[in-house]
């Protein structure tokens, strides 16, 4: 990486760890993007969902903590922890969140404050966990970044697309679920 993609990812670093010692501070700038969607034309504002990836997988989460008004989320790779917690029926959405097993930034205690905290929150909330899978399994460009604690893995990606698929389908249109 050269000097200049250095810098950036030093840059990114800053805002990141700005954003997660304010958790406040990241609801208030989602909740305002969140806002901005369902003010636009032909937005169905009973049937809007967030996905987000890495920082964006923390910033969904933090979005759903807030007890925004959306069916259903979805965090991909995100850290799972945050240092304000949701409250009893706080969280409002339906909630995916996949991670990687060996993903060295959310650690197995960050896995299980996540699944305790959804539940101590009542939330809907599912939890797919790739065995195999390090932080950005999706990004299939993120070798570029020569850190080994993240990889791509096309099987992790796969399932979690269709895992995603299955969820916003059955979140955003409930009526169209199989009724076995």
């Amino acid at each position: 990486m050269g000097a200049g993609g250095y810098y950036a990812v030093r840059r990114c670093r800053r805002l990141w760890n700005r954003f997660r010692e304010d958790p406040l501070l990241l609801r208030r700038r989602v909740h305002c993007a969140l806002e901005a969607l369902r003010s636009l034309d032909g937005v169905a504002a009973d049937r809007i969902a967030a996905i987000g990836f890495c920082f964006g997988g923390m910033a969904v989460l933090e979005l759903a903590r807030s007890g925004a008004r959306l069916n259903a989320l979805s965090s991909f790779h995100g850290i799972l922890t945050t240092q304000v917690r949701a409250t009893r029926g706080s969280v409002r959405a339906r909630v995916l969140a996949a991670t990687g097993a060996r993903d060295p930034l959310v650690p197995d205690e960050q896995v299980q404050a996540f699944q305790q905290e959804m539940s101590e929150a009542c939330a809907d909330w599912h939890l797919l966990v790739h065995g195999q899978a390090l932080h950005s399994y999706t990004n299939c460009d993120v070798g570029q970044l020569d850190d080994p604690g993240m990889v791509y893995d096309p099987f992790a990606h796969e399932l979690s697309w269709s895992a995603l698929v299955s969820f916003l389908s059955t979140s955003l249109w409930p009526e169209r679920a199989r009724q076995d």
